[in-house]
């Protein structure tokens, strides 16, 4: 009789655990969509609280503004000025200038590309300007 006490109580057992694991399923399942609700409402919170940026846009560099900063630079170099150096110049003019740096090879590359500017491989200068020509 002690094999069919042992054997009754096995199986009681084993029908509390497959409970006990359902009840472990539900709770998973429950706890997942819970924790996903908390995720959404947590996001929206944290949207609704976001303060829009006080601060305007920075403009950006304008082709004319990169034009007169390049003829500032150059203006008083009696040689040539390296690419890299006549860059850092100009990002550091623009910089203190309170400008978006956005854009800003794209506007160098177009105005180094103008007649008014002399490439060499010693670098960049102003091209001589023919008389009558102001």
């Amino acid at each position: 009789m002690n094999s069919n006490r042992l054997d009754d109580i096995r199986s009681q057992l084993e029908t509390e655990l497959e409970c006990s694991a359902a009840e472990v399923g539900r709770l998973k399942a429950e706890l997942a969509a819970a924790q996903k609700d908390h995720k959404a409402i947590t996001d929206a919170v944290n949207a609704l609280g976001r303060k829009p940026s006080s601060a305007p846009k920075k403009p950006s560099v304008k082709k004319v503004d990169m034009k007169k900063a390049i003829r500032e630079q150059l203006r008083d170099q009696p040689s040539p000025c390296p690419v890299d150096e006549l860059d850092a110049a100009l990002r550091d003019h623009f910089t203190r200038k309170g400008c978006s740096l956005t854009g800003f090879a794209l506007r160098l590359k177009e105005v180094l590309a103008d007649d008014e500017i002399e490439q060499t491989e010693a670098g960049i200068a102003l091209a001589a300007m023919p008389v009558g020509n102001g």
